[in-house]
């Protein structure tokens, strides 16, 4: 199937919708021959700020559950949402410890964790990427809608594996033009979904 045939075979609608409200990744280019994408100090510190605010409100909720013999139900309620607030932690620590890297020398992409082999792990050939796809929305967050955009690799069999979402467009294209150059492949890029 040539190149032309498979951007009509892709689909352009969003792997993941949601999406994120920061800077989730940075490019780091090393010795020319791998390429990754490392966790932003923004997303480092999203993530911490779930961990603070589970031991803050364990404490609190800790404290006024005990003063009033168990009675208390701010304290009850602080305690689960310390409960909440760790899960949430749990979550966004196991995205931030996913290694994302394209290796020229062993000429493989791999995204997981190289040292957890039973987690999910997405690794392939670089020469199965065709192209670089970048799809932009406008969440559906009632609150506070916001933009955010979502990169993929489409394969040769028009398959398409995720690989960040990312709110800063001007960040996210000029990663994503070096990550081109380095690959020797095309961006595709469409327009944001209005939802």
């Amino acid at each position: 199937m040539n190149i032309d045939d498979i951007k009509k075979c892709v689909s352009t609608d969003f792997m993941y919708q949601g999406g994120a409200s920061f800077e989730t990744h940075v490019a780091v280019l090393k010795k020319g021959i791998v390429f990754k994408f490392i966790p932003s100090i923004k997303y480092a510190l999203y993530t911490i700020m779930y961990l603070v605010l589970s031991i803050g409100a364990f404490y609190l909720g800790k404290r006024l559950f005990f003063i009033n013999n168990g009675l208390s139900v701010i304290g009850f309620l602080l305690l689960g949402a310390s409960l909440v607030f760790i899960v949430a932690f749990l979550y966004f620590i196991k995205d931030y410890l996913k290694s994302i890297v394209f290796n020229k020398k062993k000429e493989t992409y791999f995204k997981g964790y190289f040292n957890l082999k039973y987690l999910r792990n997405d690794k392939m050939n670089l020469e199965e990427i065709v192209a670089l796809q970048i799809l932009g929305e406008i969440t559906t967050e009632q609150l506070a809608p916001f933009n955010s955009y979502e990169l993929n690799l489409v394969l040769k069999n028009t398959e398409r594996l995720h690989v960040i979402d990312h709110a800063d467009i001007k960040s996210l294209i000029e990663d994503v033009e070096r990550l081109s150059e380095f690959l020797n492949v095309p961006i595709w890029t469409t327009k944001s979904d209005k939802n």
